[in-house]
């Protein structure tokens, strides 16, 4: 008789290593989609949810044939351990492809009034999502109008004569003005966020601490992008003061003497290299935006167009 239970029993414990594996994988990849957890902190919550679970069903399983004076089977305990490994790898790859949603973004992008948005805490933070957005939609529709400067920047034909070269920086001081008013109006917007959430939920901010570092990475680009067009004004300028001394003829730059060409040479040279390192600096902060984006809540800036 109890050799006929416990055969009975062989089923039902299969039953239960399976149930056990299989809500955890399916609530880890849930609240991943629902943009709950990282990546991170679901894989490591799913791995010690499923290794507990597992270690209890098995324990019990042998106490309880212990207790009736049987064995438990080899096959149930690597079984088990299999399902386990098998629980894993599904939600690894579910955590890892599911799409995330993020309800502080639906809401920004809905028609649905700051007043009817519950807590005010989310609230300010829908708030913060749209008036960036809208920050973005405007730089981005000044960017598309601004024409790829002709002549190209620090070509010889852009050193032409006086018209030219203020032609070239007045294109120039265009662009650079738009992206710095655009980091003005971000600034702004995020001043204002942080004031009205102190006073809602001064804890919350605690949460944003790693904006600083972004912010400050994003405030020395400006200050890079302000040093490359004083410098690049400066060489223009440094060119229409001497024209007497540098002329624009047959496709080239001609020096009447040494000293003209060496000064013009390192002006230009330290403009290609500032610029070059601002390109980097802009791309990179695009790149960190782009990972950093569902984890702050906050919508990834448009990449301002190359100078």
């Amino acid at each position: 008789m109890a050799k006929m239970d416990m055969a009975s029993r062989k089923p039902l414990d299969w039953l239960i290593a399976v149930c056990v594996n299989l809500p955890i994988p399916a609530m880890m990849i849930w609240k991943r989609s629902a943009g709950e957890l990282s990546i991170t902190t679901a894989m490591i919550s799913g791995l010690v949810a499923l290794a507990f679970s597992n270690v209890v069903v098995v324990v019990a399983v042998r106490i309880r044939n212990k207790r009736s004076g049987s064995t438990t089977s080899p096959a149930f305990v690597f079984g088990t351990a299999g399902l386990a490994v098998l629980a894993a790898t599904v939600m690894t790859v579910g955590i890892i492809s599911v799409p995330t949603h993020n309800d502080y973004v639906d809401l920004a992008f809905s028609n649905i009034p700051l007043n009817q948005i519950h807590p005010e805490r989310k609230a300010l933070v829908v708030e913060l999502i749209r008036r960036k957005a809208a920050n973005s939609r405007e730089y981005s529709s000044i960017s598309s109008k601004v024409k790829p400067l002709s002549p190209a920047l620090y070509s010889p034909e852009s050193f032409a004569n006086q018209d030219v070269i203020d032609r070239t920086i007045g294109q120039l001081k265009m662009s650079t003005d738009a992206d710095f008013a655009y980091y003005a109006k971000q600034q702004d917007a995020e001043k204002d966020f942080r004031e009205k959430m102190s006073e809602v939920d001064p804890n919350y901010l605690k949460a944003l601490d790693a904006i600083n570092a972004e912010d400050m990475k994003e405030k020395t680009t400006v200050q890079l992008e302000e040093q490359w067009f004083s410098s690049t004004a400066s060489l223009y300028n440094y060119a229409a003061a001497h024209h007497d001394e540098i002329e624009f003829r047959d496709g080239v730059l001609k020096f009447a003497n040494i000293k003209a060409q060496t000064e013009f040479n390192q002006g230009l040279e330290k403009c290609k290299t500032l610029h070059a390192e601002l390109l980097d600096r802009v791309s990179e902060s695009f790149r960190d935006k782009e990972k950093e984006r569902a984890r702050i809540f906050i919508p990834t800036s448009p990449q301002p167009p190359s100078p």
